[in-house]
């Protein structure tokens, strides 16, 4: 039998205890603190024809210590996370099995992707704690949905719900996928789907984030100063890539050759790797980079990376690169604030309130770069397919790039003779 808790309550009817371990099967799986304990005897003690006895476990009981082998896979799994980024999350976590989640994704998940996960669980944890007086473990789908309910009275978008959703069924599926041989969570497997975010008519809906003009994006183009952050917003414009995966392009990534330069990314969002074309233009000055402008940088000889710091490897957050393009777009005279967001300076509106009035969604941003590759492929008639393959999309749960090579072998013509981005 699992246990988690260092008691056992022995439930016995009038034909005496030959009935207690169906009893005690049962309440094992609910029992969380010697409070729901006492609230349990008190219950059952008071039952007609029933008697309660509890009985402490002893320090050498098998209950004592399946926790400790939990916190001990946990660690083992920490101790073998390199990315520093990565553990400065971790630490944010006491609990064993959000630890273990974030190293063990190490490598099968983006920084980002790990950044965002680790702020939903971070506040889930603290409300779990604070306003339901339980843990992640011995939650149950009523506290999931609680959580997801409040946060959405915050005034939060559909689409975060629908994300802190996921994040909340993965990090419950992880516990039973790698721990239920020493604890039973009070969520089941069959449960999973129960725990659910139900949009309230007051639900702001999800911002639309579409492409710019061409006319747009070269006044923004001419604004970005010239050498490592021109070249980064023409990898996001040209060649569709992340803000994640422009910042962590390595210098072996990129390919020069003559009519057939490529970007190998790594580090891409699902760790689906991909290969993609770079067009003539970009592939000259992106060699030139390589063999004149970055090894004038400082850090150049310490880091492998594409686009180092002055004083650093490379740009460790999505916000430094979204300030660059921002900057850019703001010099241009071509920002904006998308359609139903605050129009003000998060600090100034929570000065003059007293509290934040949320943060402000600017219509041109990283990502902008990439659904501006989208649309002025679309309009440049570059089907579908190959669309797909250059953004790393997935059709039916299939990776279309894989049919369109690997590097050494790339070829793309339909994009190379159809895609004439703005200059």
């Amino acid at each position: 039998m699992k246990q988690f808790d260092p008691y056992r309550p022995v439930v016995q009817g009038h034909d005496g205890p030959q009935n207690s371990d169906t009893a005690n099967s049962r309440f094992d799986s609910i029992l969380s603190d010697p409070e729901t304990l006492h609230e349990l005897v008190t219950l059952l003690d008071n039952h007609p024809g029933y008697s309660v006895e509890v009985i402490p476990l002893p320090p050498d009981h098998e209950g004592w210590t399946l926790m400790d082998k939990v916190e001990s896979i946990s660690e083992e799994a920490v101790d073998t996370v390199e990315n520093e980024q990565l553990k400065t999350y971790i630490d944010w976590f006491d609990d064993p099995f959000v630890r273990h989640y974030i190293a063990f994704h190490e490598r099968r998940r983006s920084d980002g992707t790990l950044e965002t996960y680790s702020r939903i669980l971070d506040k889930y944890l603290d409300y779990l704690s604070d306003e339901r007086e339980t843990s992640l473990l011995r939650a149950t789908k009523w506290d999931a949905n609680a959580y997801l309910r409040d946060r959405g009275k915050e005034g939060c978008r559909e689409g975060t719900m629908n994300l802190e959703q996921a994040v909340l069924r993965v990090i419950h599926d992880h516990i039973l996928k790698w721990f239920d041989e020493f604890v039973t969570p009070n969520i089941s497997r069959s449960a999973l789907p129960s725990i659910e975010f139900v949009p309230g008519p007051d639900t702001p809906p999800d911002l639309v984030i579409g492409g710019i003009e061409r006319d747009e994006m070269s006044q923004l183009l001419d604004k970005v100063e010239p050498g490592r952050n021109k070249l980064m917003v023409r990898i996001g414009y040209e060649c569709g890539l992340r803000n994640e995966e422009i910042r962590t392009l390595k210098v072996d990534d990129f390919t020069y050759r003559e009519g057939a330069s490529s970007i190998e990314v790594c580090n891409a969002k699902g760790n689906k790797l991909r290969t993609v074309p770079v067009l003539r233009d970009l592939a000259f000055r992106l060699d030139r980079w390589v063999k004149a402008g970055r090894p004038a940088m400082s850090h150049a000889v310490r880091s492998d990376y594409l686009f180092p710091k002055q004083k650093g490897e490379y740009l460790k957050s999505n916000q430094a690169f979204n300030e660059i393009v921002k900057k850019a777009a703001n010099d241009a005279g071509v920002q904006g604030v998308l359609e139903g967001a605050s129009a003000g300076n998060e600090a100034e509106d929570q000065d003059a309130l007293g509290e934040s009035s949320g943060p402000t969604y600017y219509r041109i941003t990283a990502h902008t770069l990439r659904h501006t590759c989208k649309y002025h492929m679309v309009e440049d008639e570059v089907s579908r397919t190959t669309r797909m393959a250059i953004l790393g999309h997935s059709d039916d749960g299939n990776n279309v790039h894989e049919d369109y090579g690997k590097k050494g072998r790339i070829i793309f013509p339909e994009y190379r003779e159809k895609f004439r981005p703005a200059m």
